[in-house]
């Protein structure tokens, strides 16, 4: 799980989540909010996922949370 701000200053977090079908996602969730959203990864596994989320600079997370979908 990562904090980051994003370009208004508020802060989230990104965690690593998987949707029924298996897909792994990534989980922003804004502080304070019940606001979730969900970005596709490319990852095969787990640890995969985990390391690409890890390399994700915070300008990349920003831009990843403002393409995000609602969380269903």
């Amino acid at each position: 799980m990562r904090n980051f701000s994003d370009n208004d200053g508020q802060v989230w977090q990104a965690a690593l989540g998987h949707e029924s079908h298996g897909t792994m996602v990534i989980i922003f969730s804004r502080l304070g909010s019940f606001e979730v959203f969900k970005s596709g990864l490319n990852a095969n596994n787990r640890l995969d996922a985990e390391n690409e989320i890890a390399a994700l600079s915070e300008t990349q997370l920003c831009n990843r949370l403002q393409a995000a979908e609602p969380w269903s």
